[in-house]
């Protein structure tokens, strides 16, 4: 049947099917409008990217986030029996967000004003860019240990719906008191480790350098 929310793949997908009814309702055609938009709107990215001294990404948002996850972590205790200790993963949490700030007033302030160096940029790319790579798990999620990101996964029973600190979540949806704060334990290393990944200091070395 058509609907107005989004649909899976299936074998009606044909041509025909897209144009009549992939797009907007009643309005053939639009959603090959719909590809050729995205397409430009990641091309322009990929040459934006292509072309920046410094990535043109910002951490901050992310250190609010990981609080908000935290918090939601916190909110589920209230009406689960499995409590867990969040007093150390907050203080990553703190960590991470200000060493985010100061990525973000050396490496994106100082380029706007035209006080780099290669080796600061360079620097400041590496961190901007692969700092995503710190909140990986060697181990894995438990009982899905191909899932290695600690930040963000499917719930275990929701499909494609995803959870914040999933490990952390699924053992207390199981009421595995021992496992959720082991995940707890995990994704504070995790943070701890995107924050010391961030460190600054020679970026400040090199700023004062110049």
């Amino acid at each position: 049947t058509v609907s107005t929310y989004g649909q899976y793949h299936s074998i009606y997908d044909s041509f025909a099917w897209m144009d009549a009814y992939g797009g907007t309702d009643g309005k053939n055609g639009t959603a090959f409008s719909y590809m050729a938009f995205t397409a430009q709107i990641w091309g322009l990215l990929a040459m934006r990217l292509a072309d920046q001294e410094i990535l043109p990404m910002n951490l901050v948002p992310q250190g609010y986030a990981l609080a908000t996850y935290a918090d939601t972590l916190r909110a589920k205790q209230i009406n689960s029996t499995t409590k867990v200790d969040l007093s150390a993963m907050y203080a990553a949490i703190h960590q991470f967000q200000q060493a985010a700030a100061q990525v973000q007033l050396i490496c994106t302030g100082n380029h706007h004003k035209g006080n780099y160096s290669i080796a600061t940029s360079s620097s400041c790319n590496e961190k901007l860019g692969f700092v995503e790579r710190q909140f990986l798990s060697k181990q894995g999620l438990p009982f899905r240990k191909w899932f290695k990101h600690i930040l963000q996964a499917p719930g275990l029973y929701l499909g494609y719906a995803a959870e914040a600190f999933p490990g952390v979540q699924q053992a207390m949806d199981d009421s595995d008191l021992v496992l959720a704060q082991q995940q707890v334990d995990v994704c504070t290393s995790r943070i701890a480790a995107a924050a010391k990944f961030l460190t600054t200091s020679n970026l400040t070395r090199t700023y004062r350098q110049q």
